[in-house]
């Protein structure tokens, strides 16, 4: 949901992973959940992850990281 959200407010990109964890009783249970987004360089990234994060009701802090990459081909 929240990944869809980040491409209705500029992300041209996204990719979910949900990493298996297991807990005591050998139960699945999911720590986090991370989502890989791509925007242009120009874009401003924290505005947009405002904007999605309020479109879908997200009230909590989420903690996300901005790294700049090279386009390679």
């Amino acid at each position: 949901m929240f990944s869809e959200a980040l491409l209705c407010f500029g992300a041209t990109s996204t990719s979910v992973f949900e990493p298996d964890s297991y807990d005591s009783n050998n139960e699945l249970i999911v720590l986090q959940i991370l989502i890989v987004s791509i925007f242009d360089v120009s874009h401003d990234v924290h505005q947009s992850n405002a904007l999605a994060a309020d479109s879908i009701g997200l009230k909590e802090t989420h903690v996300y990281t901005v790294t700049m990459g090279y386009h390679s081909n």
